[in-house]
């Protein structure tokens, strides 16, 4: 703490401390996380994955259509490629910076890093991005096609953005029970159309 020099009154008088500025990763923390900084970039980086989660959706609705996909197949691809990595990047620097929490990275940063990377909200980011660099991997050598139906979790992303998702989810998990009882039964009169058909 510094000293200003000698005031009116003869007495030194201490300087105020200066805040240090805040580094890269409480800033991505600030940022990323839910948007806890009030308008300003955290909010444009909200809206910029918002706008990129649904027009990613869309996309993958308009690959369904095969005249539409064939005709603008290298597009598709592109965006696919560039949205991929910016989920990957979102998601690497979210476990980056997650440790900015006290909750989580003042015991062991290396454990807080792995229940964070657990929670569902960040299984649905690493599965969002994670089939194509699993495809990628595996090249021609194993089909996975099937794994492309994935591409649609990124639609779940945009819960992280929304208000009324929490109640939601509090709501399904305390009907849980009749839920998945509804879901036996629409299984079974699925099967059992089926068959009759």
């Amino acid at each position: 703490m510094g000293l200003e020099p000698e005031s009116k009154t003869g007495k030194r008088v201490a300087l105020p401390k200066v805040e240090h500025r805040a580094t890269l990763r409480q800033w991505a923390y600030l940022i990323l996380e839910e948007g806890q900084t009030e308008g300003g970039v955290s909010r444009v980086v909200e809206m910029l994955l918002i706008a990129l989660i649904v027009s990613n959706t869309l996309a993958v609705i308009l690959e369904t259509v095969p005249d539409l996909y064939n005709n603008y197949r290298p597009y598709f691809s592109a965006f696919e490629q560039i949205t991929v990595y910016i989920f990957a990047v979102e998601y690497f620097f979210r476990l980056w910076s997650c440790v900015e929490d006290p909750r989580i990275g003042t015991a062991d940063p290396v454990r807080g890093r792995i229940l964070f990377a657990l929670r569902p909200m960040m299984v649905v980011d690493f599965l969002s991005f994670a089939p194509y660099f699993v495809a990628l991997g595996f090249g021609a050598a194993v089909d996975l096609r099937a794994l492309r139906v994935l591409r649609l979790l990124r639609l779940l992303k945009i819960a992280r953005y929304s208000q009324a998702m929490p109640a939601l989810l509090g709501v399904l998990y305390s009907e849980r029970r009749a839920v998945l009882g509804a879901f036996i039964l629409l299984i079974f009169t699925v099967c059992v159309s089926g068959e009759i058909m």
